[in-house]
């Protein structure tokens, strides 16, 4: 019987794991993050905790933990990320490693005139000037209130090309998917978890670019060996 168990799992794991909760097997495996996060959020915590629950009823099975993270959808958060911290920093304010200052105000004459700094120190006066005549209006340089609204969609077009123009280490990228597969051992192996021995973490890896926006984790059940 634990061989035909055993042989089930192997062909197809997570079916077996989801018949005892009534979980779909297809969503199972995979646990879904936010761009460039590495925090597990509350529904994928709950599809964990049923995860959970069933491996607890099956001792004999070992849990694959594949940490992966997706160049599109990560990359632009990161780079966002970025350019919020240069600019936070602009004025010599410190920031913790990975600390995010949250998102830029626009309507701020203060943000605009980092924006400026930042994308002319970068890039050069001409390459400003030239986005600068795009996108504000010599009308809009007539009128005050016009002026203002200008001068806002002027601080979008400079962060959005801020943000295109930014680099991205693809250390960066691997570090997320190793702490996306982290933050799911430490949520398998807590106070109230399975033994540390039974999670195993495998090497990270890229999602496919037809794969969700948001990145993913792959779960695998491995059935641990037989003694002869």
């Amino acid at each position: 019987a634990l061989v035909n168990l055993l042989t089930k799992i192997i062909a197809s794991p997570f079916r077996v794991l989801g018949a005892l909760f009534g979980g779909d097997e297809e969503t199972l495996g995979i646990v879904n993050f936010e761009p460039g996060s590495s925090s597990i959020i509350p529904p994928e915590q709950e599809k964990l905790a049923k995860l959970l629950d069933a491996l607890a009823q099956r001792p004999q099975l070992k849990l694959s933990v594949i940490g992966r993270y997706h160049n599109d959808s990560d990359g632009q958060a990161i780079k966002q990320l970025q350019v919020r911290r240069a600019l936070a920093e602009m004025p010599g304010i410190s920031l913790e490693p990975g600390e995010d200052p949250g998102p830029v105000d626009f309507s701020n004459p203060d943000s605009r005139q980092r924006l400026t700094e930042l994308f002319v120190d970068r890039y050069g006066q001409k390459v400003y000037e030239t986005l600068r005549a795009e996108t504000v209006s010599t009308d809009a340089a007539a009128d005050s209130e016009e002026e203002s609204k200008g001068s806002g969609e002027l601080a979008e077009v400079l962060f959005s090309e801020l943000v295109k123009r930014e680099p991205v280490e693809p250390v960066l990228l691997k570090q997320l998917a190793d702490a996306r597969a982290q933050a799911i051992a430490r949520q398998m192996t807590g106070p109230d978890g399975i033994p540390s021995g039974r999670v195993i973490i495998r090497p990270s890896k890229s999602t496919d670019s037809g794969e969700p926006v948001s990145s993913t984790l792959e779960l695998e059940a491995v059935a641990p060996e037989i003694a002869e």
